[in-house]
């Protein structure tokens, strides 16, 4: 529905104009004032002198049915507003009008409520002949976005993209900027002459602004203020915000133009084939009016390319209604350039796939959008930057360093190589690493962790079936509660206990009880210090001891992948799985902790510890 004074029209007038198989028409008066009628059978129907079409317009003859167009997306286009082109607003609730104002303007905010959720400001500067937005600012639950070209503003600050903070989501394609936020915004900008605004349907009735008040009745509060209806200039005067130290000019009413040049054209381009998907979800009657205006504002000899701004919007609206429209442009109408070998098409997945994403498209639910794509075949190398190439070609990622296809890492347990920009790895035998550390917390083969406090001699591993190796651990209370443990010294016992190595928390070593100095080396083993800190015992059985002395003893026991799935002890059996770690000598797999740390005591003697379920560091005299 439209702004102006909308006029009787006889029930047969209707049906022949629904019943007319050619559209044409002629331009109405390009007043700047002028609002537009949605219904197209209320539009003046355009003829050139005589009755016939004007010359040199070509008219493609009438669909006989109407193409049923289901949309990959539920249509949401009445929670959209947007501007593009020559000064042309179209409200949530689908009024569309013109506006030609160049100062700062409340494109939409929320009001009537004590917090404002958003406010969204344009301007707009005419620096051609064709006007372009300028800058877009707004604020976001708290968050000001500063919008122009070439630069992204968040608080003040310039920001790298892609950018989240506070639930906002920045991103730029080579065709928008987008600003998605969590309470329910969605703001798309081309960079030139269109912006666009989606809402949740939280905010119905609670907008304001040039969008209008999104309550779903066209004109009925927008367009009237005390009762006074208003024209689409004063409307949209009243929505200026001028700056702090600005005082812009309101535009002011333009005279009547002739606009009979050309009134074909716009007819015969959105009531024809190319946009024939289409009249079944949007009404085309704003939009021909609009492409009028448009032609009416027109000052060069280029018809066709006065009107490439509407055609583009009337395909972005039937793709928020829930179409697909077809690629439009051609050499001659409308084109668009794309960066290296990329491609434009009118309705193509905004989730672009990409070298290091090459599936983002198939869990894509936006809409399709207008832009420049990848070929069928290819991905946009977003590593190498080298355009669109298939995805065979793509390097691959590892701690921020390229590697070109068919390229290999390795690391302890995996050997990769880069195929297709994705990382194939195989599993290759991994050392396993047990660890000691606090005299209480424990680590296994396995990386199950539990904490015990001890206060015996322990088995920590060895080979289930043989004597080749032992270490034990001697774990002592050494504080005023049972839960304040400490690791004393570690026992290495080699060959059936001929070689026995004893390590204490002072650095102390005895090599088969005589104390020895380091380094030292006998039989199968090697014990020296990296450090004063650290001693190592190594063996040659695929067996090391990773000692550390300050500030407590704490202890790394590292084997061999040639050991996998052959020790016992409280560092678990080491054969990749976690869940049965606690398999006691006799093959019972115990379900405490404690359970299990009392069946790897040396000394039957000693107390059996308890399930505790206090927090040791609660007991800390600095808590």
């Amino acid at each position: 529905m439209g702004v102006g004074q909308r006029k009787l029209t006889p029930l047969w007038t209707l049906a022949l104009a629904l019943a007319c198989t050619r559209h044409t028409g002629h331009a109405q008066d390009g007043s700047s004032e002028s609002s537009y009628e949605h219904h197209p059978a209320l539009s003046p129907i355009a003829q050139g002198p005589g009755g016939v079409p004007p010359r040199g317009v070509t008219l493609f003859p009438p669909l006989r049915t109407i193409p049923v167009v289901r949309a990959s997306n539920p249509a949401h286009n009445g929670r959209v507003c947007s501007t593009w082109g020559n000064f042309h607003y179209k409200t949530f609730d689908g009024d569309v009008f013109r506006f030609p104002g160049l100062c700062n303007y409340v494109f939409s905010e929320h009001c009537g409520t004590a917090y404002e959720d958003f406010n969204v400001q344009l301007r707009r500067s005419q620096e051609s002949a064709a006007p372009t937005l300028s800058r877009v600012l707004m604020k976001v639950d708290g968050v000001v976005i500063q919008l122009t070209k070439g630069s992204v503003l968040v608080n003040g600050h310039p920001v790298l993209l892609p950018f989240s903070q506070s639930g906002v989501f920045i991103q730029q394609s080579s065709s928008y900027t987008k600003v998605e936020a969590r309470l329910g915004l969605v703001l798309m900008w081309n960079h030139d002459d269109s912006l666009l605004l989606e809402l949740d349907a939280k905010y119905a009735n609670k907008t304001c602004g040039l969008c209008g008040d999104f309550n779903g009745m066209p004109v009925v509060s927008e367009f009237l203020s005390h009762n006074i209806k208003l024209t689409p200039m004063e409307f949209g005067n009243l929505q200026k915000m001028d700056d702090p130290t600005e005082q812009c000019e309101d535009p002011v009413p333009e005279p009547p133009r002739n606009c009979s040049t050309g009134s074909g054209i716009c007819e015969e381009l959105l009531n024809g084939q190319l946009f024939s998907s289409c009249v079944a979800l949007v009404d085309v009657g704003s939009y021909l009016e609009a492409c009028r205006q448009d032609l009416c504002f027109c000052g060069g000899t280029d018809l066709l390319s006065c009107v490439c701004h509407t055609l583009a919007e009337y395909s972005r609206q039937c793709a928020h209604a829930g179409g697909l429209p077809q690629d439009w442009r051609g050499p001659d109408l409308c084109p668009q350039m794309c960066p290296s070998n990329m491609q434009y098409h009118e309705c193509r997945s905004p989730c672009t796939d990409t070298c290091s994403n090459q599936e983002h498209s198939r869990a894509c639910e936006d809409h399709c959008v207008a832009g420049c794509f990848c070929p069928e075949g290819t991905v946009l190398d977003d590593i190498g930057q080298t355009g669109c190439v298939p995805a065979s070609q793509c390097a691959c990622v590892y701690n921020g360093t390229a590697y070109a296809p068919g390229a290999t890492y390795s690391t302890d347990c995996t050997n990769c190589t880069c195929s297709g920009g994705r990382w194939s790895c195989q599993e290759v035998p991994c050392p396993g690493t047990c660890s000691v550390l606090g005299g209480a917390h424990f680590s296994t083969f396995d990386e199950r962790h539990y904490t015990v406090h001890g206060d015996c001699g322990y088995v920590l591993t060895k080979p289930c079936d043989s004597s080749a190796f032992t270490v034990l651990a001697e774990l002592r209370r050494c504080g005023l509660t049972d839960s304040e443990t400490c690791l004393k010294s570690v026992t290495l016992s080699l060959d059936g206990a001929q070689t026995v190595v004893v390590i204490k928390a002072s650095g102390e070593v005895f090599l088969n009880q005589i104390y020895t100095q380091l380094p030292i080396s006998a039989a199968n083993v090697t014990i020296f210090r990296p450090s004063t800190f650290f001693i190592i015992a190594q063996t040659s059985l695929g067996l090391q001891l990773d000692l550390q002395l300050v500030p407590t003893m704490q202890l790394f026991v590292r084997l061999a992948p040639k050991l996998r799935g052959q020790t016992c002890g409280l560092c678990g059996n080491f054969n990749s799985i976690q869940a049965d770690d606690f398999r006691t000598l006799s093959g019972v797999v115990e379900a405490t902790a404690a359970a299990f740390f009392n069946t790897f005591k040396t000394q039957a003697a000693c107390p059996n510890i308890r399930n505790s379920f206090e927090d040791p560091c609660s007991l800390s005299v600095e808590n």
